[in-house]
């Protein structure tokens, strides 16, 4: 019966290869430090400028995205922490900035021509910068927004590109949003999918 969890397990795995390499569960929120959502830690020298790419991974529905809400808490020894603007040309009703927090509420308006672009499972929906001010650690989290369009949510979401009233909620890559999404000067995050084999390996 073990030897069959472990197929069922690897087969599964095999089918997920086409999903963006750092997470292969559907409707993931992460954080990365290159553009193929690969990358969830990085080296930084002290006051050196660090762009970080706010990503959608593996979106579940069939037309892409066309909003988001959603933002990024990060917690360490920095200063300067605020969007990069103009990634999109869309509407963004999201705080611009906060001591530990940048948050959105964008939009790329509806149909299939203004969704954000899906490149391989990865979609693009926000990037920020800091100056770390040391080498000591940095931890990254995903949080939802501040101000989201449906109360009390605690968790980030995007609009589908065909139906922006369809609000799809998105999970933290990390496996939940207590847990970093990605570190500077600091070990690489285990994703669900090696949480998920983990557990299967644990049966033996």
């Amino acid at each position: 019966m073990k030897k069959l969890l472990v197929l069922l397990a690897l087969s599964a795995m095999m089918a997920s290869a086409a999903f963006a390499a750092a997470d292969p569960d559907p409707d993931g929120i992460g954080v990365y430090f290159d553009d193929a959502a690969e990358m969830t830690s990085t080296a930084a020298s002290p006051m050196g400028l660090l762009v970080c790419n706010l990503c959608v991974t593996n979106p579940s529905g069939n037309n892409g995205v066309s909003g988001f809400e959603g933002g990024v808490n990060v917690i360490g020894n920095y200063i300067a922490l605020q969007k990069v603007d103009g990634v999109f040309g869309n509407v963004d009703f999201g705080a611009s900035s906060g001591p530990t927090n940048v948050d959105w509420r964008a939009g790329a308006g509806v149909g299939a021509l203004a969704s954000y672009a899906d490149v391989n499972g990865v979609v693009l929906v926000g990037q920020f910068q800091f100056y770390p001010m040391d080498t000591n650690p940095i931890e990254i989290f995903a949080a939802p927004g501040n101000n989201p369009s449906i109360p009390g949510v605690d968790y980030a979401m995007y609009a589908d590109a065909l139906d922006a009233g369809n609000l799809i909620p998105l999970q933290a890559v990390s496996g939940g949003y207590d847990l970093p999404v990605a570190r500077v000067n600091g070990d690489a995050v285990v994703d669900n999918g090696d949480q998920s084999w983990g557990s299967v390996k644990a049966l033996f």
